[in-house]
This record gives C-alpha cells, sequence and structure tokens, in this order.
C-alpha cells in the first residue's frame, strides 16, 4: 500500500489525531512557527513574493473573496490597528492629504493671506483666503463638488465685497452661512 492510498483509506483517523495534538500542544506549535518565521525570514518572503508575482490575478481575487466575506472581522482588525499604531496612521493620513492638495495647482490667489485664515480652493486653478471658522463649518469636497456651491457663493460674496474679517464669527446652517 502506498502513502497516498493509506492517507486516503484513514483520512479521517489522521486527520482526528493532528488536531487533537494540535489542541493538546497548541502554545509550543506557535512559539515554533514563530522561531522558524524569525529564522527563516527572508527565504519566506522571497518565495511569497515570487507565488504572489506569478499568480497575482488568483491572490487578488481570493483576497477580495475573503474581504467580501469577512468584513466585519477586516474591519474590526483594521480598527485595532489604527488605535495601536496612531502615530503611524496619522502620518499616513497627512502625506495622503498632503499629495492630494499638491494634485492642485496655485494659479490664482484671489485675496491677501490674514491671520485666522485657510487657503480654499474655488475651483482647481483659483482660490481664496477666508476665516477659518467658515472653512471648518461647511463641510465640502473639491473633486466631489459637495458642499462647493454653497462655500464658493459665501467666498465670493465676501472677497467681492472685501469683507473677509478674521475676527467674525460664522455659524453654518443648513440654509445659509451667518454672522454671529
Amino acid at each position: 500500500m502506498t502513502t497516498k492510498e493509506y492517507y486516503a483509506n484513514h483520512r479521517e483517523q489522521i486527520l482526528a489525531t493532528a488536531n487533537k495534538y494540535y489542541a493538546e500542544h497548541r502554545e509550543q506549535q506557535l512559539i515554533s512557527r514563530k522561531k522558524y518565521y524569525s529564522n527563516h525570514r527572508e527565504q519566506i518572503l522571497a518565495t511569497a513574493n515570487k507565488y504572489y508575482a506569478e499568480h497575482r490575478e488568483q491572490c487578488l481575487a481570493a483576497t477580495n473573496k475573503w474581504r467580501s466575506k469577512h468584513k466585519e472581522q477586516e474591519l474590526a482588525t483594521l480598527k485595532k490597528w489604527k488605535t495601536e499604531h496612531k502615530e503611524q496612521y496619522f502620518e499616513s493620513v497627512k502625506k495622503s492629504s498632503a499629495r492630494r492638495k499638491r494634485d492642485y495647482p496655485s494659479l490664482y490667489i484671489l485675496n491677501q493671506k490674514f491671520e485666522g485664515s485657510h487657503l480654499h480652493h474655488l475651483t482647481p486653478e483659483i482660490m481664496a483666503y477666508i476665516p477659518v471658522a467658515v472653512h471648518r463649518a461647511v463641510p465640502h469636497n473639491l473633486r466631489t463638488g459637495e458642499g462647493m456651491q454653497e462655500i464658493n457663493l459665501y467666498t465670493m460674496n465676501q472677497v467681492l465685497l472685501g469683507l473677509c474679517h478674521p475676527t467674525t464669527e460664522f455659524v453654518h446652517d443648513e440654509d445659509c452661512i451667518t454672522e454671529v
């Protein structure tokens, strides 16, 4: 009887024995695997990278399939990572935010910078300084256009009338922005 035949005939028994052993020696197995990985890390990574390069589409499909089935687990893992690595997370957010802002050239700035102002993009090329309170009060996104009409209308009125006073406080309402 060959090894394959023996395994095929006794598969259930072999798996039950292996599972029982693993359950009884779980800690030893974890320690052993960690030790092996730390001693053979470069070799393992090289093999994994080679496999990924050769089977990229399969790996991506498998990853997407797992993610779609385990959304809650993935979100929990991500949330845990963010809390444990706050500094790294905020650094990556800063970098991506800076990268997005660099995508827009500063061709025309309509007014002068003043204390307590932010540079607001009316369009990708046209900007104006507006009070920080207004810039933060109106949720807006240049890429999607969300909230842009409201804040741009306010900005243009203030710039054209020359009313951008840094000491004025503003309140965002659903219908309009009002001075307090």
